[in-house]
């Protein structure tokens, strides 16, 4: 404990550079159990408890009001457990953000979201901001890579989210605790993802005469099929004040230079180069160039990463902006802050998150003052403004803290306003926990209500969908499909009536209820990883819209994402947002046939080829076994190059050895269609009116389930069982999502799960009233 005034003074404040008030107490917990007890008798005394990571947040989050108990995290640093074949590592808070990448690096891996302040920022921090960063462009901002927490409640009980499974149907506590900004409970552990490190990554410098050619080149490069890995810009401002102060050489005589990164195999890395190139050229830039080596590729993006440091060199003084609009919305929105600028009579100097546009503008201004600190937050919230008419959102990244409660009356809707103060009520009914952050003002007034769509609109340029619940997903994805662009979630065929099969999809809004389509071809993950906007009828009959159609957004709870996959327990889908994402130029495909049909256990052969096969984002598979026959089928995205797909085809191939090989191919995959038929294989994996969702839940558990038939997929990586009772033995976790033709409701929780709480939260949603707004 600290209590002298010198530690006092040090945690009242963060790096936003507000000020609230002062603590009584600093609390700094080597265990999970002393944060406990520190929570308890908070929640004991009703004192104020402020949650604080390593004070990098830049919206306020972390101020302690007067009198309050500061929770630091610093202390809780261990490391659980590394599982390098699920690819997952189970941490405690306070573990820095780079520290985790560097505990997976000696197994091949790192954690994804690398926000600015990564060498300074905890987890913890990470996950109560859903932090982002530029390389969330590719892999998803924090959410989508945390399976699970555990935490300690307003009352100072300790709970935890679920099994940590990479598929969990059901109300999806992470999803409300991510983001959350410490004010649902204290996070003491985190199972987190992690993904493969690149074996090559090449970064690009662009410089651009024109900012308005800059921002459209975004549009043209992410339109075009590319997915960097980041991409990344600053403004002249901004671009002068880094060189000052890095002296990198960059020209200051441009309006934009742009960070491009792409990562892979190297052969692809090169081929996604050159079409890089060619499309920045094109779009206006006057230069591009790559970094010569790793040591110039850091020295970019330390100049990127510390940008902002570098304004301290134009101003004493400036207002830090988060907001993030639909990305071909994002030429719009910087016209218009060169118009906001001349409108306020202020500097303005831009950093950008280019890629998912997601706008940093700092306005500058002298604090010593009070008209010039008047003339920038003006300008502020006609940035926040200008935003939301572009259908943005208030924040992307840093948060709402207390920075921006006051403008996010302006994004939501009075249901969306009932249901999160309740969310907040059933977590912390004494309000104890980080009072007076996140939440609006409930006596604001709200934006009305935005109307339910009626028709399917594809927004090409911003790589989203928005469509009715009852839109068939089959004809979703194969208007997507002409453009090269999917939902990638797995499904692609009709499903024939009661019954689910390889690539079958039925409806958005039983995706949105369930998760999962069934067994995928081609996926990349599940609804939630894509869904950004949701509409919606509560079970009192109250109509709610929360979310936004853009690739960040941490204005409140994550209610679209904690409602997908819970059925119709807490209301029903009236329609929804995904990101859609470039689908796959090839496919191969592979059948073959055992020699031995029947022979129990599996084949060595099956077992050798599920090991091979690739389990990455970029390479999606899926393997179709049936014991009964012999038979197998495998599909795998990717491209029709010698170092891809043809490889892997000359791979398995050869792992395959005296079997029977049937049919093989590489096909563009416009031809996907031709591959899901029932022709191609056993009629139950096309069609069966029961399937059976299966998931290693123990360490120990076998590389397969001991079943005569399934599925596999990559990403989520399950297995489908076509039984709605399979025997599976030790190690594995059943969910029958769909049984006699039917999908079925979420199965129960998790041990540990607080049953009470998701009582509390489906009270909420079964209030009656009058429809928002």
């Amino acid at each position: 404990m600290l209590d002298d005034a010198a530690a006092r003074r040090v945690y009242a404040l963060d790096s936003s550079h507000m000020q609230l008030g002062r603590p009584w107490v600093v609390a700094l917990p080597a265990t999970a159990e002393q944060a406990r007890a520190v929570v308890a008798l908070c929640a004991e005394h009703a004192i104020p408890l402020v949650c604080r990571g390593s004070g990098t947040g830049l919206s306020g989050g972390a101020l302690p009001p007067d009198g309050a108990v500061v929770l630091g995290t610093g202390r809780l640093r261990a490391v659980h457990g590394l599982d390098p074949d699920r690819r997952f590592i189970e941490v405690q808070p306070g573990i820095l953000n780079e520290e985790v990448s560097r505990r997976a690096a000696a197994a091949g891996l790192h954690f994804a979201p690398d926000p600015s302040s990564q060498s300074a920022a905890s987890i913890g921090g990470n996950i109560a901001e859903n932090a982002g960063g530029p390389h969330c462009l590719r892999y998803g901002v924090t959410l989508r890579h945390v399976r699970r927490l555990d935490w300690v409640d307003a009352r100072g009980r300790a709970r935890t989210t679920g099994r940590g499974l990479a598929v969990e149907r059901g109300l999806d506590l992470v999803s409300l605790l991510c983001g959350s900004e410490g004010t649902l409970g204290v996070i003491t552990a985190a199972r987190l993802n992690l993904v493969p490190n690149p074996a090559q990554a090449m970064t690009l410098l662009a410089l651009f005469p024109q900012l308005d050619d800059a921002t459209e080149a975004v549009v043209r490069l992410l339109s075009a099929g590319l997915l960097p890995v980041a991409v990344e810009m600053v403004d002249q401002a901004m671009l002068g004040a880094v060189e000052e102060a890095f002296r990198f050489g960059f020209p200051t005589d441009v309006q934009g230079a742009m960070i491009l990164e792409l990562s892979g195999r190297e052969a692809e890395v090169l081929e996604d180069g050159e079409r890089a190139r060619r499309i920045l050229r094109e779009a206006g830039a006057r230069e591009v160039r790559a970094a010569r080596d790793d040591a110039e590729r850091q020295e970019l993006w330390k100049c990127r990463k510390k940008a902002f440091g570098a304004v301290g060199r134009l101003t004493p003084s400036y207002v830090t902006m988060d907001v993030v609009v639909p990305l071909g919305r994002l030429p719009e929105l910087v016209r218009r802050i060169q118009e906001i600028k001349t409108e306020h009579g202020v500097d303005i100097s831009t950093a950008f998150h280019a890629g998912d546009g997601n706008l940093h503008p700092g306005v500058h201004y002298d604090d010593r003052d009070p008209a010039s600190a008047r003339r920038a937050h003006a300008a502020a919230d006609a940035i926040i403004r200008a935003a939301l008419a572009l259908d943005g959102s208030v924040t992307g990244e840093h948060g709402v803290g207390i920075e921006k409660r006051h403008a996010l009356p302006w994004q939501w809707g009075a249901e969306v306003a009932r249901l999160s103060r309740g969310i907040k009520e059933a977590f912390d009914p004494a309000g104890v926990l980080n009072p007076g952050k996140l939440l609006p003002d409930p006596k604001a007034e709200f934006a009305p209500p935005k109307p339910v769509p009626t028709a399917v609109r594809f927004r090409w340029d911003s790589l989203t969908v928005t469509a009715p619940a009852a839109t068939s997903l089959a004809r979703l994805q194969e208007e997507a499909r002409r453009r090269g662009l999917t939902l990638p979630v797995g499904a692609h065929r009709p499903a024939a009536e009661g019954t689910l099969g390889l690539g079958a999809a039925t409806t958005v809004g039983d995706l949105v209820r369930h998760l999962v389509p069934g067994p995928g071809v081609l996926a990349q993950g599940t609804a939630r990883d894509f869904l950004l906007e949701l509409w919606g009828r509560t079970r009192g009959g109250r109509l709610f819209h929360c979310g936004a159609p853009v690739f960040k957004n941490v204005a409140g709870f994550g209610l679209p994402q904690a409602l997908c996959g819970a059925g119709d327990a807490y209301g029903q889908p009236l329609a929804a947002t995904f990101q859609l994402q470039p689908l796959s130029q090839d496919v191969l495909f592979l059948r073959a046939r055992c020699r031995e049909p029947g022979q129990t256990p599996l084949p060595a052969l099956v077992r050798d080829l599920l090991a091979a096969l690739p389990r990455s984002q970029e390479s999606p598979a899926t393997l179709l076994w049936d014991g009964r026959s012999g038979e197998l089928e495998i599909l795998q995205g990717g491209r029709d190059r010698p170092w891809d797909l043809q490889r892997a085809a000359a791979r398995y191939r050869s792992l395959l050895g005296a079997a029977q090989e049937g049919e093989h191919g590489i096909v563009p995959v416009d031809e996907l269609a031709s591959l899901l038929t029932p022709a191609s294989g056993p009629a139950w994996a096309w069609a069966s009116p029961d399937w059976t969702l299966l998931q290693a839940c123990a360490p120990d558990a076998p590389l397969h389930p001991p079943a005569e038939r399934w599925i596999w997929q990559s990403a989520p990586e399950v297995f489908w069982v076509p039984d709605p009772a399979p025997r599976i033995g030790e190690g594995w976790h059943a969910d029958p999502l769909f049984v006699a033709g039917s999908f079925t409701p979420a199965p129960e929780p998790a041990p540990g799960v607080p049953r009470d709480l998701l009582n509390r939260l489906q009270d909420i949603f079964a209030a009656e009233g009058a429809d928002d707004g």
